[in-house]
């Protein structure tokens, strides 16, 4: 990941020389208008796979750019803190998205899922749920 990213600012720049260091854990590109950095992280992250429920209580199989599209729609009523409202009813067969901003207004739409389950409503930063969507190259996601 650190080598695209430090190919993406070479190649933005007009750079004839560079010098690259190299100590315990971490290594420096620089030249005249670049300073680079990349530290290896020597710690121990927590078992994720152990907080992932293995049975879920409710499921939804949606259109990965109808996700995607309404999610753009509710960004922009996220307001500061960015949250956006899941209602899932497998009994009505719907899944509402909704978004409040206190100067913009509020909005809701319902797609179209396949929803197994119980009734939840959840409420999610936006910005990271997005960010899921460009990893999978499916045209359909499963919550």
């Amino acid at each position: 990941k650190n080598a695209l990213e430090l190919q993406f600012i070479l190649e933005k720049t007009n750079i004839d020389t560079i010098t690259i260091t190299v100590d315990d854990g971490q290594c420096s590109v620089f030249s005249d208008s670049v300073y680079y950095v990349s530290r290896i992280t020597d710690a121990t992250f927590p078992n994720y796979t152990a907080i992932i429920p293995k049975i879920f209580s409710t499921e939804v199989t949606v259109l990965k750019q109808d996700i995607v599209s309404v999610l753009r729609k509710a960004r922009i009523f996220g307001h500061t803190s960015q949250q956006v409202g899941f209602t899932i009813s497998p009994k009505q067969k719907e899944i509402r998205i909704t978004a409040q901003h206190p100067d913009i207004g509020s909005m809701e739409e319902s797609l179209d899922a396949v929803l197994y389950g119980d009734d939840i409503s959840i409420n999610f930063n936006v910005a990271y749920i997005m960010d899921c969507f460009n990893s999978i190259p499916s045209d359909s996601v499963t919550l």
